[in-house]
């Protein structure tokens, strides 16, 4: 775990000092950037450093073994290519069926 919570403070170091070093010169500009900055990269440093072990709990559909047996540079390429969305992974959230009454009622308001 000390691997895990040493990498999610250089994740978020980084993350700060790029905020406070990079501006455009627009005040929305770099309001927007700041809200990507911790929007994307801390939560989902949290999700895969802190509250998941990615190598053993995620599968994509072509995974022929499991990714912790992977070599080095393979892990590095599998993990490169996880969705934020999950579309394909284990972690894919599943489609919801919505009654016709409730898309009626959504149009009226």
């Amino acid at each position: 775990m000390t691997w895990r919570s040493s990498g999610w403070s250089l994740i978020m170091v980084l993350t700060v000092w790029s905020m406070t070093t990079t501006a455009t010169g627009q005040p929305q500009h770099d309001y927007a950037l700041g809200i990507w900055s911790f929007g994307t990269l801390v939560l989902d440093s949290v999700r895969m450093l802190l509250l998941t072990r990615p190598l053993r709990e995620f599968r994509h559909i072509s995974d022929k073994v499991p990714a912790h047996q992977l070599p080095c540079l393979q892990r590095f390429f599998w993990i490169m290519s996880t969705a934020g969305r999950g579309i394909g992974w284990s972690f894919e959230v599943g489609t919801y069926a919505v009654d016709a009454e409730s898309l009626f009622l959504i149009q009226i308001f």
